[in-house]
């Protein structure tokens, strides 16, 4: 299976594990992206950047796309109601966050927390560094926010030789 596809498989039922954890017993999933891609927030698709796939859980978007190169991703995920994420835990994998040490996710470090605006608000954005399941140095930048119906979580990643920083900033920027 492609290291690339796995590692968004990780993530994904990560997230959905912040969902179980939130109190909902069996969430359901549906996959529809017209209706779901600006329930977090309003925001310009970076260039380069495509619409991989919207998955609503209970309610709650997570979207995901991909960059010119198969290591370039963005997430928004939409946390569900209950939900608190510690700013200091998400230099861990989601899956140690979760409370699941199983899953073979990569340490990541962090850098650097700067304040940047994301809708209108200051809130901290994580920078932190790893090496990728393609044994490659990365970067990624997570922060969250208060979207349009509650609490939101945004992560960037790229491999660090193709790290844009213009481009991650005009993203955020671009968050109503």
């Amino acid at each position: 299976m492609n290291t690339n596809f796995s590692s968004k498989i990780i993530f994904f039922f990560s997230i959905l594990s912040l969902f179980c954890l939130a109190g909902c017993s069996t969430p359901s999933i549906l996959i529809n992206p017209n209706n779901n891609l600006e329930k977090i927030c309003s925001f310009d698709i970076p260039e380069g950047y495509e619409l991989q796939f919207v998955v609503e859980l209970d309610g709650n978007p997570m979207i995901s796309m991909n960059g010119p190169e198969a290591s370039d991703h963005i997430y928004l995920v939409q946390l569900p109601e209950g939900v608190e994420i510690n700013l200091d835990d998400l230099d861990q994998p989601i899956g140690v966050m979760v409370g699941r040490q199983e899953i073979n996710a990569n340490e990541t470090t962090m850098v650097e927390r700067k304040t940047v605006s994301i809708c209108g608000q200051d809130v901290s954005l994580m920078v932190s560094e790893g090496v990728n399941s393609e044994n490659q140095p990365y970067r990624q930048n997570t922060a969250v926010f208060q979207g349009k119906n509650g609490l939101a979580l945004v992560n960037l990643s790229a491999t660090v030789e193709r790290w844009n920083q213009p481009l991650v900033d005009g993203f955020l920027a671009s968050f109503q």
